[in-house]
């Protein structure tokens, strides 16, 4: 459950060399925010390029994200840090407490445009981002 105690959804990807030991976490946030995580290829923000160097993937379709009416998608207007910020923050918990293998101590944030603009958000509250290792913010708004 995402914030409002709404039904929100996203990827997990596995590291390609399995999940016997521990692994480090890229905890992808996805630009727009009226946009999505969906099933595609594409060269910039592959979940496989991750997996393949020993790092599970999440990547959470938070509050605003298309594809999921439009009220979902609506939900953030005028408000683009509030939902949004407390779905990544249950997703990261569900993430941590679900999938055993994943290296709490070894997560890195990534986004782009608005997802870059969420690293800058999630920087400044002390409580999220003393979870991260590392921010990384491409091209942020």
């Amino acid at each position: 459950m995402g914030a409002n105690n709404e039904a929100v959804w996203g990827w997990h990807v596995a590291p390609a060399n399995g999940t016997n030991q521990r692994a480090p976490l890229a905890f992808l946030i996805h630009g727009g925010p009226q946009s999505s995580w969906y099933d595609a290829w594409g060269s910039g923000w592959n979940f496989q390029s991750y997996s393949a160097q020993g790092y599970a993937v999440i990547a959470i379709n938070f509050h605003g994200s298309d594809s999921y009416g439009q009220n979902f998608t609506d939900s953030i207007t005028g408000a683009y840090g509030s939902l949004p910020y407390e779905d990544l923050k249950l997703g990261l918990d569900y993430a941590l407490a679900n999938f055993s293998y994943i290296d709490g101590n070894r997560v890195v944030a990534l986004g782009a445009s608005y997802g870059g603009y969420m690293i800058y958000w999630i920087a400044g509250q002390p409580e999220m981002s003393s979870r991260f290792r590392t921010l990384v913010n491409h091209n942020g708004l």
